[in-house]
């Protein structure tokens, strides 16, 4: 039996009623039962019931075991991991996947039997103030290494901090005002149309805003880095027949090559986490705002992994800060 085949056999309709139209059946890889779109529904029912429960439900379940280790073993050993801002943004990053992780697992633990409409709307809520988390303690992480690569102060950087704190907020505020007057169907964005535009407009910009901001900080950092190495480099050439100068520039050398490699290693983190959002936003767009056929082969099947992508990111990207965080991950090691 095929995957199709397999999808088939586990959403087949109960009734002659449950088909859609003949043509629609031939757009379809597998029929769809019709439902009330404002009424609560088991998910049985639901045509991606074996990607929900098969493969987002284990990795989920993995995300809160992993995530929560990690997040106990942080607060226990908190005076010593956590030291400054940067390592409070990892924190938040890692607290959110765990949040995340445990929010999807009693999601769809009661989606197996009768929800309700609340229900519904809670889920929907939860995941996209989840992804806007993420995203807004990534982009803490870049403003605070761009910050640090420069010698700013706290106080100096104090204001926006907080400025990028506020937005994040207010992002939030939005996408609870919009699950708070619209229901959702799908447990993802509103039903209500106006609400709809509102939750995508919220979404899509902090996206590309907080992702551009990243990539932006980034770039700057480590042009900024490579600027002060080089004179670094050439202060130590010119002064090679002291000893008491070049001890200093070399320490200094050696202090900026470890913040490159350290804003290197940030780089790729924040690559795999643009990678694990940016197709499942390019579905969204694809699906629900220029209204392609969602059930079509190459639609359906990119939908499907741009969605395993995202899910997975709640084991990927923590195991990427114990990688990168070397006293994080000794201490988890340490139990």
């Amino acid at each position: 039996m095929n995957a199709t085949q397999l999808f088939r056999a586990t959403t087949a309709p109960t009734s002659a009623t449950d088909y859609p139209p003949l043509q629609q059946q031939q757009q379809q890889p597998f029929p769809i039962t019709r439902t009330n779109l404002y009424e609560p529904r088991t998910m049985q029912n639901e045509p991606n019931f074996i990607l929900f429960y098969y493969i987002d439900l284990p990795i989920f379940v993995m995300g809160t075991l992993f995530n929560g280790y990690i997040l106990q073993t942080i607060l226990r050993n908190y005076s010593r991991l956590v030291r400054d801002r940067l390592d409070r943004c990892v924190t938040l990053l890692i607290g959110t996947y765990f949040t995340w992780s445990v929010a999807a697992t009693v999601q769809y633990s009661v989606w197996l039997f009768h929800a309700s409409s609340w229900f519904y709307r809670l889920s929907a809520m939860s995941t996209s103030m989840q992804i806007l988390l993420v995203f807004g303690a990534n982009t803490l992480m870049a403003l605070e290494r761009f910050f640090l690569i420069r010698d700013y102060s706290v106080h100096q950087t104090s204001k926006h901090i907080s400025g990028v704190i506020v937005y994040i907020g207010v992002m939030c505020g939005i996408i609870v005002a919009v699950f708070v007057s619209s229901p959702s169907h799908d447990a993802i964005w509103p039903a209500h149309p106006v609400e709809q535009t509102i939750w995508t407009v919220t979404m899509l910009l902090s996206f590309i805003v907080m992702s551009v901001s990243i990539a932006v900080l980034y770039t700057l950092t480590f042009r900024y880095s490579s600027k002060m190495l080089r004179e670094a480099f050439d202060t130590m050439k010119m002064t090679a027949g002291s000893d008491a100068i070049v001890h200093p520039q070399r320490a200094s050398i050696s202090h900026l090559q470890l913040q490159r490699k350290i804003l290197s290693k940030c780089f790729l983190m924040f690559g795999i986490v643009f990678f694990s959002y940016a197709p499942e936003a390019l579905s969204f767009v694809l699906v629900r705002t220029l209204k392609l056929n969602q059930w079509e082969q190459p639609i359906f099947w990119f939908q499907t992994v741009s969605r395993v992508l995202l899910v997975l990111d709640v084991l990927v990207s923590p195991a990427f800060v114990l990688y990168f965080m070397t006293d994080i991950r000794r201490a988890v090691l340490d139990g």
